[in-house]
């Protein structure tokens, strides 16, 4: 159920940054691609952890958890620019915070069986 649960909240925030983003000028063309793809590689990799088991799948776990990071610098980065609101930023900054605390739930609950 908690694999169901990451993947539902991991779509559900590629379809709101996918749209927020396309409201962002070109000029900042750079972080909209940027973000665009570790938005698809963390739904990738969650598809990727469903596939495999045991250590193979510690590591896309992980691999989550870098995307998850890596989304997190570019929209703290585009928030000092002022390219997003602060309203949106806290709004991404929940939704980044439920996805890794879900995500370290489900590393450690593979740990427990590992």
């Amino acid at each position: 159920m908690n694999k169901l649960k990451l993947y539902n909240k991991a779509k559900e925030f590629y379809i709101f940054m996918i749209m927020y983003l396309n409201t962002i000028s070109k000029v900042h063309t750079h972080y909209k691609i940027k973000l665009q793809d570790n938005l698809s590689l963390l739904i990738e990799n969650i598809v990727h952890v469903n596939i495999n088991s045991g250590s193979i799948r510690k590591k896309y776990i992980k691999e989550c958890l870098v995307n998850i990071s890596m989304i997190d610098f570019y929209t703290g980065i585009m928030y000092e620019l002022k390219i997003i609101e602060g309203q949106k930023y806290k709004k991404i900054l929940k939704s980044m915070d439920d996805l890794k605390s879900l995500t370290y739930g489900w590393l450690n609950s593979e740990e427990v069986k590992g």
